[in-house]
């Protein structure tokens, strides 16, 4: 069932359009993402549900039209990119706040309180103030208010962003586990893709108030539906050819540099069009160029660029028609040396044809 419905929303601040006919449903218990870069729309879509701003369109939450409807009577929880927290009132007293405007009893109040406490691991902390309170205490508290009303939906604005790398990433873990144990429909918007892609289990890419791709971490990472999204979600490889054949299942096309390549794809192709694909780096293997590669595609040529990144290395290959591709891999190479790239053709994505 779906918890949340947006039909052709649109927002408008004067003359600029900021949102262009947005639709999106998210079913219950569903942690999705929102991710583009900034003035993309992503913000302004959050505070519509939440909301904070007006719009035209139809939006439906637990299938009922919220036109008109004050934050306060939606349900939802909110956590904002600064937390929000009340500086004057303790950990328990800002958890509470909600509870306490719906004029719950105060033995409730106090067992739920402590519920979520135990939840978010602040036990201990209950007394202290805000500032008194690392970054990451901080997102907790703001997190726990937020499920303290028990809201049919939590929507958290760059919830992150404030900490610092590892944290962030501790802090990835524990939200997503407190999700999953709630079970609460989840929306949150973010402009880093690798936390989109960590945390979600639907991201949606938006861009220039436009959505451009709905789908599940792996296929927006290995199926990016254009070039925006390809080039947003990590890094790829943009290859422009002309098809010298098609079927169902592969194209055969002669790049700009006179390679042919095959690429497994469903689009339909006509020969003699020009298409664009793109090769995600970690996607190529690696050998010496006196090594026949079967079934693959193989592009000779020197690493110039080789960057140890911890867990891999970042090369960058110079291929003799000075093509530059950028590789990921776990084997080491010189700068200098004369290297064979080769890649299968179901790890081609063919992009617009």
């Amino acid at each position: 069932m779906a918890i949340v419905e947006l039909e052709n929303i649109r927002l408008s601040y004067g003359e600029q359009e900021v949102l262009k006919g947005v639709c999106l449903r998210l079913a219950s218990s569903e942690f999705a993402a929102i991710l583009g870069p900034s003035g993309c729309g992503k913000t302004s879509l959050l505070r519509i549900i939440g909301g904070f701003s007006d719009y035209s369109g139809s939006l439906r939450i637990d299938g009922r039209d919220v036109a008109g409807q004050p934050p306060h009577r939606r349900n939802i929880g909110i956590v904002f990119q600064d937390y929000a927290l009340f500086p004057h009132k303790t950990v328990a007293d800002n958890i509470g706040y909600g509870l306490r405007m719906r004029a719950m009893p105060k033995a409730d109040i106090d067992k739920r309180v402590r519920g979520l406490v135990d939840l978010l691991k602040l036990q201990g902390l209950e007394q202290r103030y805000p500032a008194h309170l690392s970054g990451g205490q901080r997102q907790r508290v703001a997190i726990a208010r937020a499920l303290a009303i028990e809201p049919k939906m939590l929507l958290l604005d760059e919830p992150l962003s404030a900490l610092d790398k590892k944290l962030r990433e501790e802090m990835q873990v524990e939200l997503r586990q407190i999700q999953k144990e709630v079970g609460i429909t989840t929306l949150f918007v973010t402009h880093d893709q690798e936390e989109a892609l960590a945390l979600a289990d639907t991201i949606v890419v938006m861009n220039e108030g436009r959505i451009r791709q709905i789908g599940s971490p792996s296929d927006i990472y290995l199926r990016p539906a254009d070039e925006f999204v390809a080039n947003f979600i990590g890094q790829s490889n943009l290859f422009d050819a002309e098809v010298v054949d098609a079927n169902e299942k592969v194209i055969t096309a002669r790049l700009d540099g006179g390679e042919v390549v095959r690429i497994e794809s469903d689009r339909r192709v006509a020969r003699g069009s020009r298409i664009r694909f793109c090769v995600r780096p970690e996607r190529f293997g690696l050998s010496s160029p006196s090594i026949q590669v079967d079934g693959a595609n193989v592009f000779d040529g020197t690493v110039d660029h080789a960057v140890f990144l911890g867990s891999s290395w970042q090369l960058r290959i110079t291929t003799a028609n000075s093509r530059k591709i950028k590789v990921q891999t776990s084997e080491g190479r010189r700068e200098g040396e004369a290297v064979r790239l080769s890649w299968q053709p179901k790890n081609g994505v063919v992009l617009s044809a």
